[in-house]
């Protein structure tokens, strides 16, 4: 399975350790704990971030980054009726931060698939950079330029 990040060119290297996810948390996930947030999809990887910015602010040097997970590998996939009531709003996910801070420290699969807000029917993959198997099963591709057409912009 092949997932995707969009990243800043300067973080590109760092795009699958967890960085920025440790350094401020995510839905998923408190500061503390290194989080690999992916996309099934290139194209939920860019709503993903556009729901995080404002048009004026995109950076203008993202790339895409993406990885191939071995198809070995067992995948959790979390269903949007699995989850608590509100789990789509904007702030307030102490149940989900929780449930990512256990999965990640118990270290009990290399990645989960779960519900994207911006599309329930779609997934974001989070991978555990932690794991002792994540370097055997996450083989990482080479970032590339990403622009954004700018009719997504447009008013």
């Amino acid at each position: 399975m092949k997932v995707w990040r969009l990243s800043k060119a300067k973080y590109a290297e760092s795009a699958f350790e967890g960085v920025g996810a440790k350094k401020v948390g995510g839905r998923w996930n408190t500061p503390g704990q290194p989080i690999v947030y992916t996309s099934e999809h290139l194209s939920l990887a860019v709503l993903e971030l556009l729901v995080h910015v404002i048009a004026d602010d995109v950076p203008p040097d993202i790339v895409s980054v993406w990885a191939e997970i071995d198809d070995d590998l067992e995948i959790q996939r979390l269903e949007p009726e699995d989850l608590p009531e509100g789990w789509r709003r904007v702030t307030g996910h102490a149940g989900l931060k929780g449930f990512g801070d256990r999965w990640q420290r118990e270290q009990s699969a290399v990645a989960i698939a779960v519900p994207s807000v911006v599309v329930p029917e779609e997934y974001n993959i989070l991978l555990n950079p932690e794991h002792p198997e994540f370097a055997a099963k996450v083989t990482l591709g080479e970032a590339r330029p990403f622009s954004f057409d700018g009719r997504l912009f447009a008013r």
